[in-house]
């Protein structure tokens, strides 16, 4: 019996028996088949359990689902496939992996190692905010109003803080706090002025390394659409335009699809995407290393528009790109390695391949710093106007001054309203003159 005659629960169950067994074994190598099987199963239950749930709403089944993954994700970090332990384990998050099962599907192994988490730093320890990996992770010093940034990621973690619709019980006592005194401020768009200055940084920088690309993906979960798109029209065209083919730039494009939030990817920017990429690869060399990291990414584009509900859409006249059938050609003629690599990517899961080229750790963040040394008029006026602040208190009204006479010195000054009350109490006297320049508070 094939895997297209098993129903969703069915293949669930065939990849619980393969965990089971690789749990089992003290074959190591049987283990590492095992899990693969399991794996590939449990890929088949995914896209049997998406069409099942586009007709009916069960969250049994979408719950079971996720603890599948959980659990697989176990199996595989044991195994040491950190790669693909950590895909397995953003996969159960996507499918609502809170901790517990509605059946007895996933939930009898105890976890034997912790969660696997993305880095956004170098080196540092990172504590969970929630379960969406397109948020930051890592937890930094809250700036004061108008302070200064040390680095990008700190950036995107304050913005992650003022976007991000998270319970308040999620976040600690300091962060919540915090959140509240600058939400709606002129502090929350500095900083959001401030990400966009790194963006359009990062757009005049001529060569675009490794380094400026990290600095600018860390940012995309807290972009808005606008900056998602522009940063996409970037990679794109740095792709079409180098004559070689631009590995950096082939990984911050992907890097940008799978941390942008859903709703901001459009389909047709997302046809467009594939369109290029899959014209790059039908142009490259059989022997080249490039022919597999293109057909990953390809396959990481389609599995974007899967996520996103993008199917079957006709691109412009000048590309043939089918969301269903790309590189419809490769599967039935063309060169061998380009059939056997298109094949091995479509029949697995994209996510779950570890990526070829690894963003560099960010030890210092060149385009903030040249963003933040920037003259910044409204920078400074907001400096001038914490400064007043507190020079002032607590208080919202200014007392009005009053000298005897116009001539008398600043020095002379005292109190107008103490004079009023005490002209008020004398019933002898019966005017009051009071003059001053228009504009000096007479009213007041």
């Amino acid at each position: 019996m094939s895997l297209d005659d098993l129903d969703p629960r069915q293949s669930m169950e065939r990849a619980n028996f393969h965990m089971d067994n690789a749990w089992k074994t003290k074959d190591n190598k049987l283990a590492l088949v095992l899990s693969k099987d399991a794996e590939s199963t449990l890929s088949h239950a995914r896209g049997s359990a998406k069409r099942a749930l586009s007709h009916s709403h069960n969250e049994d089944l979408r719950a079971d689902i996720a603890a599948a993954y959980h659990r697989l994700s176990e199996l595989q970090g044991h195994l040491k496939l950190v790669d693909k332990a950590n895909a397995s384990s953003v996969k159960a998050g996507k499918w609502g992996w809170c901790g517990q099962s509605t059946s007895n599907t996933a939930d009898t192994i105890t976890p034997l190692i912790p969660p696997i988490q993305p880095m956004v730093d170098g080196g540092s320890t990172v504590s969970t905010i929630d379960n969406d990996t397109r948020s930051p992770t890592r937890k930094f010093k809250l700036p004061d109003p108008y302070g200064h940034l040390e680095n990008t990621p700190q950036l995107a973690y304050c913005l992650s803080l003022l976007k991000d619709p998270r319970h308040p019980k999620t976040l600690e006592s300091y962060e919540s706090k915090w959140a509240e005194a600058t939400k709606g401020t002129n502090e929350q768009l500095r900083l959001e002025r401030l990400a966009k200055d790194v963006i359009r940084e990062f757009v005049r920088d001529e060569l675009k390394n490794a380094k400026a690309i990290a600095e600018v993906i860390c940012l995309v979960p807290v972009l808005d659409k606008e900056d998602v798109r522009d940063l996409m029209k970037r990679f794109l065209i740095g792709i079409e335009q180098s004559g070689m083919l631009d590995t950096q730039q082939l990984e911050g494009l992907d890097r940008v699809l799978q941390s942008a939030s859903p709703e901001y990817l459009d389909a047709d920017d997302l046809t467009k995407a594939l369109s290029l990429l899959d014209k790059r690869l039908k142009n490259t060399h059989p022997q080249s290393n490039h022919v597999d990291q293109l057909s990953m990414k390809v396959s990481n584009v389609m599995d974007v528009m899967a996520n996103a509900q993008v199917d079957c859409l006709t691109p412009q006249p000048e590309s043939t790109v089918d969301v269903e059938t790309p590189f419809e050609g490769l599967t039935t003629s063309g060169d061998t390695k380009k059939q056997c690599s298109f094949q091995t990517r479509r029949d697995e899961e994209a996510s779950s391949r570890p990526l070829t080229i690894a963003m560099p750790q960010l030890e210092s963040s060149s385009l903030l710093n040249k963003a933040q040394n920037r003259p910044d008029v409204e920078h400074t006026l907001g400096l001038l106007r914490e400064k007043r602040k507190k020079a002032r208190g607590n208080a919202v009204y200014i007392q009005p001054q009053a000298k005897a006479d116009v001539q008398d010195s600043k020095e002379a000054g005292f109190p107008l309203m103490e004079k009023v009350r005490e002209f008020m109490k004398n019933h002898q006297q019966r005017v009051f003159l009071l003059m001053g320049d228009s504009g000096a508070g007479k009213s007041t």
